[in-house]
Formats: C-alpha cells, structure tokens, sequence
C-alpha cells in the first residue's frame, strides 16, 4: 500500500466517523450521549454507535427504515473510498 492510498484511508474513516455522529446527533435527543465505537478487520470497518437508551428507537426508526437508509449511505461511501463500512447498534 503506497503512502496516498494510507492517507487516504485515514481521512476516509475519519470523515465517515464525523457523518454517523452528525447524523446521530440530527436523530437523537440527548446529543452529549452519542459516541462511536469503530472496529476495523478483514471485512471493512464496522461502526458502532451507543446513545441514550431513549434515543434508541429514534436510531432505528419505524419499522427499521432510520437505521436502513443510514446503512445504505455508508454502502455508498463505502463504495467511493474503497472500503467496506459497516453500521451496527449495540444492544
């Protein structure tokens, strides 16, 4: 892996952590208890947000289609940055 495409990494998964907590804190309630786990292994990168136990449905949606249209958004940074992200919620 050359020094650009390491760099660009870098700034890939840094601005797509900025996107998930932005569009977390459009969601929620209590924006000062948003936070983001990221783990990174063979498949992608897999983030994962933790916020108020009140603002969790808010995160989902009805019917799932919050969470789903999240998901869909980063199936399309993932394809521009050339890595697999993914969007999981803790329970």
């Amino acid at each position: 892996m050359n020094r650009q495409t390491q760099s660009n990494g870098v700034e890939g998964i840094h601005s797509i952590k900025h996107l998930v907590v932005r569009l977390a804190h459009a969601l929620v309630e209590k924006e000062d208890r948003v936070e983001l786990d990221v783990w990174h292994d063979a498949d992608g990168v897999t983030l994962i947000p933790s916020v108020a136990p009140e603002d969790l449905t808010r995160i989902i949606g009805p019917q799932g289609r919050t969470i789903r249209s999240l998901r869909t958004v980063l199936g399309a940074a993932s394809m521009k940055n050339k890595q697999g992200y993914s969007l999981e919620l803790r329970d």
